[in-house]
């Protein structure tokens, strides 16, 4: 997993990039080939704005959240990409039977 953050306006430690990438190894059970990650962190007054997108080669995924606690919103963000995924695995699945 090839994983790139990005920040405007705020600037990713070494402890924010390994808790994303950490959080991010919930995705890698769903591919077997290599993807690539772009996370975008950016600050807008209190709240912190988390982008990701994932590229799969095949199909690309995209969420964003928006919240107070940077590591909230990464959380938050993860949960919406990994419901996306398992929605298209289960879409590919049935469109085979």
């Amino acid at each position: 997993m090839e994983i790139e953050v990005n920040g405007k306006d705020l600037k990713p430690t070494e402890s924010i990039k390994e808790y994303i990438e950490k959080r991010l190894a919930r995705l890698k059970k769903y591919f077997n080939d290599v993807i690539k990650v772009g996370v975008q962190l950016k600050e807008e007054g209190k709240n912190k704005i988390v982008q990701v997108s994932v590229n799969t080669g095949k199909k690309n995924f995209r969420a964003i959240t928006e919240n107070e606690d940077l590591y909230a919103g990464i959380d938050k963000v993860i949960d919406i990409l990994e419901r996306q995924v398992v929605k298209e695995k289960d879409m590919n699945e049935k469109a085979m039977k």
